[in-house]
């Protein structure tokens, strides 16, 4: 049976070949074709060498490994694409689940879900990690929770993850204070939360507002 031809794309030197040497010893049926340091250079090695599955960073430099993967499955019809990271926004996770990766997972995850991650794409089945299966289930009662809201609760939402007081929150859009009180009461019970930091935490898991 012919290995599973891998090519692994990061832009650390030392994640490269640990992962070589790691896929080497724990993945026998699977043969690391070559390694690649930024996202162009990927996507001209995959054209080049046709791998089996490419395994790339989020955060690549030069293209990003979802725009990479993006043109290398343009150019390279069956080839499997396995996104793994550092850490992913809830946008993030949302532009990669909708797109044509094969599946992906975050770096501090254990090495037993790397294996698992490349014997499922192997079978072409998507695959998501425990952790970002956990996180979108999060991430989806959040995004229910926002529909409930009104524009202008949006808008004063936003404003309270900025750190505005309710003062200037009134000011900027035009109303009394009093006003915004009765927004931030809607707010704690649709959100289902107790104060500004829950409000705070709310928008940044919605995608609100961002770090």
């Amino acid at each position: 049976m012919k290995p599973t031809r891998i090519l692994i794309a990061d832009a650390c030197p030392i994640v490269r070949e640990g992962l070589r040497s790691w896929l080497r010893e724990r993945a026998p049926g699977s043969e690391v074709c070559a390694v690649a340091a930024t996202g162009l250079e990927a996507v001209a090695k995959a054209a080049e060498l046709r791998p089996d599955i490419v395994l790339i960073d989020d955060r690549m430099p030069l293209l990003d490994g979802l725009a990479a993967a993006t043109q290398i499955k343009r150019s390279r019809r069956g080839v499997e694409i396995l996104i793994f990271s550092a850490a992913l926004t809830p946008q993030r996770k949302g532009r990669i689940f909708r797109s044509s990766v094969s599946g992906a997972l975050l770096k501090s995850e254990a090495t037993e879900e790397l294996l698992l991650a490349l014997e499922a794409v192997r079978r072409h089945h998507r695959f998501r990690s425990h952790a970002l299966t956990t996180a979108c289930a999060k991430t989806s009662r959040t995004a229910e929770r926002t529909d409930r809201l009104t524009n202008r609760e949006i808008e004063v939402l936003r404003l309270i993850a900025a750190e505005h007081t309710t003062k200037e929150v009134a000011s900027k859009l035009g109303v009394s204070a009093k006003t915004i009180e009765g927004h931030r009461t809607h707010l704690f019970q649709k959100l289902k939360v107790r104060s500004a930091v829950g409000l705070t935490r709310h928008a940044i898991r919605s995608g609100l507002v961002e770090l």
